[in-house]
């Protein structure tokens, strides 16, 4: 910009000053959300930026991995499926901040059509070995061992009676997950 003062005295003498102005650029930004997802599940994440009289206080998302989850410009996270995933908003103004934030998808546990089984599980709680007593003769289904965070420690069938060793396993809640189909049935166990 050109700032020209000119003199009154109808000499037409001038002078001219150059200013340059520049724009606040974006220093921070700061994105707000849930840490912990289930694989399905959605949220939107929010993003403030620093200074509040920034000029352009435009931003972008972008994931650093689309197969785990999904971000929108608008915003909206989809947990695809599990692990752990970063979700950046980048300023517009050319600055080059960038604010990420820091997500871990996880199974989702408790999902399908209830199974009604006449499971029966011994002991429970229990520091080693399970009993799982379907109720049914000649019956075998698919089964999974799930912690408590969606990590799955385990699979296989189960048949009319199967035992199960947690020997291995920390201790802590788990989930055992009964499979018919696209219907499920879970039971909490307990590993001492």
């Amino acid at each position: 910009m050109n700032i020209t003062a000119t003199a009154s005295d109808r000499s037409g003498v001038t002078g001219t000053f150059s200013i340059s102005v520049n724009p606040i650029l974006v220093s921070a930004i700061v994105v707000n959300g849930k840490e912990e997802m289930t694989a399905g599940d959605t949220q939107t994440l929010t993003a403030a930026i620093t200074p509040n009289n920034a000029a352009n206080k435009d931003f972008t998302w972008s994931s650093s991995d689309g197969a785990i989850a999904t971000v929108d410009m608008s915003g909206v996270v989809n947990a695809v499926k599990v692990g752990n995933v970063n979700i950046t908003a980048t300023a517009s103004d050319g600055s080059g901040v960038t604010g990420t934030f820091s997500i871990n998808v996880s199974e989702e546990v408790l999902s399908g059509r209830e199974l009604p089984l006449d499971i029966v599980i011994w002991p429970n709680p229990s520091s080693d070995l399970v009993h799982v007593d379907l109720g049914q003769t000649l019956l075998s289904l698919p089964f999974a061992m799930i912690a408590s965070d969606g990590k799955t420690m385990l699979e296989g069938i189960l048949n009319n009676q199967t035992t199960l060793d947690l020997s291995a396993f920390d201790r802590g809640l788990y989930f055992l997950r009964v499979q018919k189909g696209y219907a499920y049935s879970f039971y909490k166990i307990v590993r001492q």
